[in-house]
């Protein structure tokens, strides 16, 4: 028996050619309704839609993970500077709390070296303590040291019984 070359050229054919003989056939056995150009041809003889629908589907997903991330990349960044605007706040009342501890202290210890006097001299002739005249004392501490310098109240100057002359030069020394 002899086989025609159409018939091997149609067995021969890409599978667009054998789906499309498929529809022919079964638009001419008029198994179709009239519907819209999707519903006439069954699923699984469409070339490709499954495969754009995935493509869509896949597409529309890729966006929302890209926005999700972009989100989060955006509340990671608020929260990371909250946390180092809340630690430099932190550090800032830690070294002011420090530093006025440090002060608070020198001023007592100031206060106690000034009234006990200046006390037997160390071996190198300095007062061990305070002596008059001394116009400041450096304490070291732990957390850093605090230099408090006395002044006396008589190198003051009272403005209601100061005399003019003395009130004009300081007005002209202060400009």
């Amino acid at each position: 028996m002899k086989v025609s070359t159409n018939t091997k050229l149609q067995k021969l054919a890409s599978p667009s050619a054998r789906l499309r003989a498929q529809l022919r056939k079964a638009f001419r056995a008029g198994s179709f309704r009239a519907a819209t150009v999707r519903e006439r041809v069954p699923e699984h003889l469409q070339p490709g839609a499954n495969a754009l629908h995935a493509v869509a589907r896949r597409g529309g997903a890729l966006l929302a993970v890209l926005w999700l991330s972009a989100a989060l990349a955006a509340i990671a960044f608020s929260a990371a500077q909250t946390v180092r605007a809340e630690r430099d706040r932190t550090a800032n009342l830690v070294d002011g709390t420090r530093a006025a501890l440090l002060a608070s202290s020198g001023v007592e210890r100031g206060l106690l070296y000034v009234q006990w006097g200046p006390g037997i001299p160390l071996p190198d002739g300095r007062p061990r303590f305070w002596a008059p005249g001394l116009p400041f004392l450096r304490f070291s501490f732990p957390s850093g040291e605090a230099l408090v310098e006395i002044i006396p109240e008589s190198s003051k100057m009272n403005v209601n019984s100061a005399p003019p002359d003395f009130l004009a030069r300081l007005i002209v020394a202060l400009g």
